[in-house]
């Protein structure tokens, strides 16, 4: 079974670079089925969190589970009065998940990125999103695409908004962005708005400070110590920051990004396991940088041929996130 699953990762691979570059979606589509299907739901590393046990709890206390990460508990909610049973309701939910994130990696395949990027982030993430993470993968992906939009297009916040529903990184970034990146009559109004509805909740005896400090006390029990992976990434993030100066100067100087970085240093500091969730966003948004630099630009080509080694990481990828046989 391992060898049939090495070739399909292969050939879905291939179908993805084909995507990017303008290829049939429907063999891409296929083959993360076929893949869905051979790869069995409990070998993915989070299923015991979700499924098994008390660890995630699905149910609702008070107004804090309303209004912070609520998307998934309503999901499962809903999904459980036709279900009647855990097992088949997390399933169905790995299945959704599949479906939403296979659907935005077939979206970011269209962008006017890099090819070499494209499968970057593809290599990286697409088993963690799509086939383990059922919190986090969807809202790091809309995070993804609001990076491109803010570096590309006219961004808006519609996607970043969205995904501050799924998980609370999502909703740093976008304190974030809203402190430095809004006028100052907008961020007195978002101020005193945020304000009001803080006072509100504790008038409700609802403190979402306390909410704050208890997950971070939970992490600091959970997992405090600084392993090597946690040291050699660290130094691989900073080298994807100031690498970002050197291919686009002007984009990768902005207030927004190096708020960002400087963030990712206290936490990381902190704790590890908060510094790396937070991390990623560091790499998605040099993932989403259009290549300015005219000495980097003409060796794009070659770099983008020599993407196609990134099948190993998407493998490694793939190994590292599920409990192998």
């Amino acid at each position: 079974m391992s060898i049939i699953i090495f070739i399909l990762i292969l050939f879905l691979f291939i179908s993805y670079s084909r995507l990017s570059c303008g290829g049939h979606w429907f063999y891409f589509l296929f083959l993360g089925v076929v893949l869905r299907v051979v790869i069995p739901i409990p070998l993915a590393m989070d299923y015991f969190v979700y499924n098994i046990g008390n660890i995630y709890d699905y149910n609702f206390y008070g107004i804090e589970d309303i209004i912070i990460e609520p998307v998934l508990k309503i999901v499962y909610n809903f999904l459980y009065l036709f279900f009647q049973d855990k097992t088949q309701t997390v399933h169905f939910l790995y299945w959704l998940n599949f479906a939403t994130c296979t659907y935005l990696f077939y979206r970011i395949s269209k962008y006017h990125i890099p090819f070499f990027k494209k499968m970057l982030l593809f290599s990286f993430f697409y088993f963690l999103f799509t086939y383990v993470l059922l919190r986090n993968g969807i809202p790091y992906l809309l995070v993804f695409m609001f990076f491109y939009e803010l570096n590309n297009t006219e961004g808006t916040l519609k996607k970043l908004i969205v995904a501050s529903f799924f998980h609370a990184t999502a909703a740093l970034i976008f304190l974030v962005k809203i402190i430095f990146e809004i006028k100052l009559e907008r961020l007195i109004v978002y101020g005193l708005a945020i304000l009001v509805l803080l006072a509100i909740l504790a008038f409700n005896n609802v403190f979402v400070f306390d909410y704050i400090i208890n997950k971070f006390s939970t992490y600091s029990e959970a997992q405090n110590d600084r392993s090597v992976f946690h040291v050699v990434w660290m130094f691989f993030i900073f080298g994807i920051f100031l690498w970002s100066f050197i291919e686009n100067l002007a984009q990768s100087t902005t207030l927004f990004f190096i708020t960002l970085m400087i963030v990712y240093i206290v936490l990381n500091y902190l704790n590890p396991v908060m510094g790396y969730r937070l991390s990623l966003y560091i790499l998605m948004f040099y993932l989403t940088l259009p290549v300015k630099n005219l000495k980097i630009v003409k060796y794009v080509p070659d770099i983008d041929l020599v993407s196609f080694g990134l099948f190993f990481l998407l493998y490694i990828n793939y190994s590292s996130t599920h409990y192998l046989d």
